[in-house]
């Protein structure tokens, strides 16, 4: 994969004691790497594949266990704003559920706990993190860190990928 000092940057946040992180997020193609590499960046990740879901299902997320959060196919900015209570981790227990009765609830601690999300280049509301927009999220722009690859780009050296043909 290619080294980006933005991940570094980031990584390196989660030295220090803080009130809360910021989420990092990676934008690109389809097909460029985005998955493998935010899974690259953790030891044991614990991986939700969001798309359209409108609540997070942390509920077998195990801090014993995990070491970071990758939700890979955010379909949206939007989605990652509905969940800013759960992304921001402040120090105390969340509690989520995909209920509206709780039935299916969960608690859990994510205070240190690092996301990344991975979003396509052509999410629909990228508008939210265009600092030059008139509809621009100020909460998006000052909590995540965002490594956006131009359209062809990927995460990883593609002449370095092996070239053998299958018969």
């Amino acid at each position: 994969f290619h080294r980006f000092g933005a991940v570094t940057t980031w990584e390196d946040s989660f030295l220090t004691l803080a009130f809360r992180w910021q989420i990092l997020v990676l934008c690109a193609d389809s097909a460029s790497g985005k998955s493998t590499y935010a899974e690259s960046l953790f030891t044991n990740p614990f991986c939700l594949t969001v798309e359209e879901s409108e609540h997070l299902d942390l509920k077998e997320f195990d801090r014993n266990e995990h070491d970071g959060i990758v939700l890979d196919n955010v379909n949206s900015w939007g989605q990652l704003l509905a969940w800013r209570a759960v992304l921001q981790a402040r120090n105390a227990k969340f509690k989520g559920g995909t209920s509206s009765t709780n039935m299916y609830a969960w608690t859990k601690w994510l205070y240190g706990v690092p996301f990344v999300a991975t979003i396509d280049l052509d999410a629909p509301d990228a508008y939210l993190v265009d600092d030059q927009s008139d509809w621009k999220s100020r909460w998006l722009l000052k909590n995540t860190v965002r490594v956006s690859l131009a359209a062809g780009e990927a995460f990883y050296d593609k002449a370095k990928l092996p070239k053998h043909k299958v018969d």
